[in-house]
């Protein structure tokens, strides 16, 4: 789900979110299994950019929503940052050209 953080609350040591929807929502953190007494908020900072800034770079995760037809090689090159293709996720308004090459 997407949102963005509004702000931290000190004594509950807590999150509060606001969602796409305009929902408000408080994240507590929760502990590692792993690392004792470690603890962690359940939440995947993101990052918007174009796809182009990110030519040539190799990224954890991608999020591509393409919202300008005909646009080559867009989703191509976002596809390609990535090297799993289960850690990219391409939508939008979707055309031939974006999954074509430059030349």
């Amino acid at each position: 789900m997407r949102c963005e953080v509004e702000s931290y609350d000190e004594q509950s040591d807590a999150v509060r979110v606001i969602t796409a929807t305009g929902r408000r929502v408080t994240i507590v953190a929760l502990p590692d299994d792993k690392h004792a007494n470690k603890f962690y908020f359940p939440l995947r900072p993101g990052y918007a950019s174009t796809i182009l800034r990110f030519q040539g770079s190799e990224l954890a995760f991608v999020i591509a929503w393409l919202d300008a037809p005909y646009v080559r090689a867009a989703a191509y090159t976002a596809m390609s940052r990535v090297k799993y293709q289960r850690h990219c996720l391409v939508g939008g308004m979707l055309t031939p050209e974006h999954f074509t090459p430059a030349q």
